[in-house]
C-alpha cells in the first residue's frame, strides 16, 4: 500500500484483528512502514451505493491518522448471519436449534 501524497509505503505482513460493527469495519496488523517494523489500523465505512460517500482512515505507528472520502471505488461491508456457513465452523451453532453442540 502506498500513500501517493506522502510517499509512505506499507507492506502488510499480518492482519491481527478484524471488527465489523454496522456499516464499518476496522482491521489492524503489522508489517513494514518505509522499511521499518510498524503497525497500522484501518477503518472503512460503507455509506451506501455506489460508494460516493464511503470513508477510509489509516493510522500508522509513528505517523498521523489520515482519512477522507473515497475519490473512486466502492467499500462493501458483507455480513454473515449466524447459522450461515462461513467455512470455519468456529463460534457458530449451525444446526439452528437452541442447544450448544
Amino acid at each position: 500500500m502506498k500513500n501517493h501524497a506522502s510517499g509512505t509505503k506499507i507492506h502488510i505482513r499480518e492482519i491481527t484483528s478484524l471488527l465489523i460493527v454496522g456499516k464499518s469495519a476496522t482491521f489492524a496488523g503489522s508489517g513494514r512502514i518505509n522499511r521499518q517494523p510498524g503497525s497500522f489500523t484501518v477503518t472503512v465505512t460503507d455509506e451506501g451505493e455506489p460508494g460516493r460517500n464511503d470513508r477510509f482512515s489509516i493510522s500508522i505507528s509513528g505517523g498521523p491518522t489520515e482519512e477522507g472520502t473515497l475519490r473512486s471505488g466502492n467499500i462493501k461491508i458483507h455480513k454473515i448471519k449466524c447459522g450461515e456457513r462461513d467455512g470455519d465452523d468456529n463460534g457458530h451453532d449451525d444446526d439452528n436449534d437452541d442447544e450448544d453442540d
